[in-house]
């Protein structure tokens, strides 16, 4: 299960906070945590750090715990309560931003939608003149 890519933006970037990009996967859900990118833990100085506080969108808070397993930084304890506040299901994208050394500010960037419309298109620009045709349902 690979951490999340970390997006640490340049020191210019004045209304910038240290982020990273989360999709969440069916083990976040069935195991109640999140990995979190080395990347990210190394660059914000969070090594040291065992307790967090995640917002969301609606200013409200989650304290959360920080543990390291073995080779990775996962939040945990806590977690739960803020994944069903949210309705947090698999497939969803999440922005997370370092607000100061003990806040994560949570930001859901794109929701699995259950709207199932069927999608049809047809591709015809192979050289050798074949259709294809898809279907999403």
């Amino acid at each position: 299960m690979p951490a999340p890519k970390a997006q640490v933006p340049a020191p210019t970037s004045a209304n910038t906070y240290p982020h990273f990009i989360a999709t969440i996967k069916s083990y976040t859900i069935s195991g109640s945590y999140l990995c979190l990118p080395m990347a990210f833990i190394k660059s914000t100085g969070l090594m040291d750090r065992r307790k967090m506080i995640l917002t969301d969108e609606k200013q409200r808070s989650w304290p959360v715990q920080l543990s390291q397993r073995v080779d990775r930084f996962v939040i945990t304890r806590g977690f739960q309560k803020f994944m069903k506040a949210n309705g947090v299901q698999v497939g969803d994208t999440y922005k997370f931003e370092l607000i100061d050394n003990r806040t994560l500010r949570v930001e859901c960037i794109s929701l699995v939608s259950y709207v199932f419309i069927p999608f049809v298109f047809m591709i015809n620009d192979f050289p050798c003149g074949c259709e294809m045709k898809m279907c999403f349902f």
